[in-house]
């Protein structure tokens, strides 16, 4: 006869042993799975929107956000990726060819202010782009691999994505079932972790975005060469204290001077054009976007994303940040435990 009740130790060694397996066996699609909720939270407040429009059909609602989401954001990201490599592999094509005029003048004009310090320095311009754009052609393949297996996650993100924003709500009582902490502890740790996400994500995101835009259209305005590439970069260097996006427009600015540009004196105007609008976005459009309660640092921001990309490729821009999000808000949530620790006692 089988004795009754249950054998703790057998028990909980069966729930170790299956967890196992099952993290084992989940574990290829947990940045799938954290992207598609981050991305949830983020498109939350349209999702909610379009759910009243729609009179609570939820699945509709849900679809019609997704859908939103890739006309809006993956199509175009999808060809500004194929206008860089079209764009950088011309460019050394046209190097290479010896299309690309005027390098005696940059030439010239490097050496006369550097010999007046070193007298026996040399520049050779055509040489140094030709490099420069053969190294990034030659870091494009492992680029472009890795964004093609985040390409691939993110196919499969979009169905998790239809249920997070669907099914959102009930995920969430999930968690707090699951969670050892108080309900009121798991409600302020998710309520600020969406705090975080939004802040750090949506409005830097946005914010790079907007730069982007902003050079992109100055160069097809005045006539500076690969803007698909240059709005890139710029949404990257858009962290950088200090500097942000005059690492590219200022040697834009340098190339129409010497190259010339779409009209006389363009090298001027968009000289003007690029600090007035770059100004405007990071003084009135940014903070209006960030929410002072995530209270993360830009720098940390910045490293955050750069650690992400090292840690987990292509999705660390995403999960970077979130990582750190997540850091900042489980401090402040025992800071706050531990302050009402101290008024109990």
């Amino acid at each position: 006869m089988k004795p009754q009740g249950i054998n703790l130790t057998y028990f909980t060694t069966i729930i170790l042993a299956v967890t196992a397996v099952a993290l084992y066996m989940f574990w290829p699609f947990v940045g799938v799975l954290v992207i598609a909720a981050i991305l949830a939270v983020v498109l939350g407040p349209i999702y909610r929107f379009i759910l009243g429009k729609v009179k609570g059909r939820k699945n509709l609602a849900s679809a019609l956000t997704l859908i939103l989401f890739l006309f809006a954001v993956i199509v175009p990201l999808i060809l500004v990726v194929q206008n860089i490599f079209v764009e950088t592999s011309s460019f050394y094509v046209s190097l290479s060819n010896r299309s690309v005029v005027s390098f005696e003048r940059i030439n010239s004009v490097v050496e006369s202010y550097a010999q007046r310090i070193f007298p026996q320095f040399t520049f050779d311009a055509r040489e140094k782009l030709g490099e420069l754009s053969l190294y990034i052609i030659d870091h494009l393949g492992a680029f472009f691999a890795g964004t093609v297996s985040f390409g691939a996650k993110l196919f499969f993100a979009m169905f998790a994505l239809f249920y997070f924003l669907r099914d959102g709500d009930k995920f969430k009582e999930h968690i707090i079932d699951l969670s050892p902490l108080p309900r009121k502890d798991d409600e302020r740790v998710i309520d600020s972790l969406k705090v975080a996400i939004n802040s750090v994500i949506l409005s830097t995101g946005t914010v790079a975005l907007l730069h982007a835009f902003v050079i992109s259209i100055g160069c097809f305005i005045f006539g500076v060469p690969n803007p698909a590439l240059l709005s890139v970069i710029v949404a990257l260097v858009v962290l950088f204290p200090g500097l942000g996006p005059s690492l590219v427009w200022i040697p834009a600015t340098i190339y129409l001077f010497i190259f010339g540009g779409n009209f006389p004196h363009a090298w001027l105007l968009f000289m003007i054009y690029c600090p007035i609008l770059f100004t405007f976005n990071d003084t009135f459009i940014g903070p209006k976007l960030i929410n002072k309660a995530s209270n993360i640092h830009p720098l940390l921001i910045l490293f955050s994303i750069l650690g992400g990309i090292i840690a987990f490729g292509v999705e660390g821009i995403i999960l970077g940040p979130t990582v750190l999000a997540l850091l900042f808000t489980l401090i402040r949530v025992y800071q706050d435990y531990a302050k009402e620790r101290s008024v109990q006692a």
